[in-house]
């Protein structure tokens, strides 16, 4: 009997090649696989971006007029590594930070509130930016910054801020 690498060998090591190949692209196990079994090759979210109007103006000139991109997973890292230095980059805090931006911007740095000035990753409004020393821009690391000092000065750590946007559908 010849001996030769096995049949779950084979599909452990292919299982694992995608779940590699999803984590380095950031997308999903199974778009990847969908992509694949389409001909197609997996794309990142940097070559198929999410174009968020904004509002036909540059916010602080970094931008140019019209319509940005917001890189999402490059965002939502950005976030991780700012929250780390507040001791929220993980566990029960870093679920609340990640359940907060989902709800008020999907992790979209440049979403805009069609009926406020609500702005950004944390939708600040207008004043907010200002409380907290800085300005309005799109800025990811910024409004990064801004945002978890805001949690922190108004609300101690994101749970709170959690359960006061629960309780008032906004913090």
């Amino acid at each position: 009997m010849a001996k030769g690498i096995s049949g779950t060998a084979i599909a452990a090591a292919a299982a694992g090649s995608l779940l590699l190949w999803s984590g380095i692209k950031g997308q999903s196990w199974s778009r990847v696989v969908r992509d694949l079994i389409s001909g197609n090759p997996p794309q990142t979210e940097q070559e198929n971006p999410i174009t968020v109007s904004s509002g036909g103006g540059t916010v602080d000139g970094s931008t140019s007029p019209g319509a940005t991109t917001a890189n999402l997973s490059g965002n939502k890292k950005i976030v991780n590594m700012v929250a780390s230095t507040y001791g929220w980059g993980s566990g029960s805090e870093w679920d609340a930070l990640v359940w907060i931006i989902d709800h008020e911007s999907s992790w979209s740095n440049t979403a805009q509130n069609p009926h406020s000035t609500a702005y950004g990753l944390f939708q600040f409004l207008n004043p907010t930016w200002a409380s907290m020393g800085g300005k309005k821009t799109s800025d990811p690391t910024t409004q990064a910054q801004l945002g978890l000092k805001y949690i922190k000065s108004r609300y101690g750590d994101p749970l709170k801020a959690k359960a006061f946007w629960q309780a008032h559908n906004w913090y």
